[in-house]
């Protein structure tokens, strides 16, 4: 009734998003502010990072894990909507070889937004020389595209960024 109210032509279809959810709280920044350039160039794929001031990662999308590592600093998963993302404890925490970390998830199982995937004591990580700024990559990037991203603090539940298919 009322399109000429309407930005949108009325046979342009409209494009679906899917809302990331913070898997950390703490502050979010670019990902190019990840001191890694792994991360910081994209090689791995786009996304963002969260300087945790916690230690528990939580699921950002309903989803499956696809691999936890040996050392437990990171995991995979797919999104049920087709992202797959790496969320990366801290920089070469590889290294600490599973110290500080306690898996909560393995691989194969499903899990939902919002659920406890890994503790992590930040502190100890910090004090043995390691940054804790965790990456959230979105490793098909050439599938997805970062539609909007909310830099600044993220409490629990907070909206990370926005995804739409490419």
């Amino acid at each position: 009734m009322f399109r000429f109210f309407s930005r949108q032509k009325p046979d342009t279809p409209v494009k679906p998003f899917y809302p990331l959810l913070s898997p950390l709280t703490g502050r979010a920044v670019p990902i190019e502010q990840v001191p890694d350039a792994t991360f910081a160039d994209k090689i791995l794929g786009n996304g963002f990072a969260v300087l945790p001031d916690s230690g528990l990662l939580k699921a950002p999308a309903d989803g499956v894990i696809d691999s936890v590592p040996d050392t437990c600093h990171a995991v995979m998963m797919t999104a049920d909507f087709g992202a797959e993302l790496l969320m990366h404890i801290g920089i070469d925490t590889v290294e600490l070889e599973g110290s500080h970390f306690r898996p909560l998830v393995s691989a194969g199982e499903k899990v939902t937004a919002g659920q406890p995937l890994i503790e992590f004591d930040r502190d100890a990580i910090a004090e043995a020389g390691y940054e804790v700024i965790t990456p959230v990559v979105i490793t098909n990037s050439d599938l997805f595209r970062i539609r909007q991203a909310f830099p600044g603090q993220m409490g629990d539940g907070s909206v990370l960024m926005e995804l739409e298919k490419e």
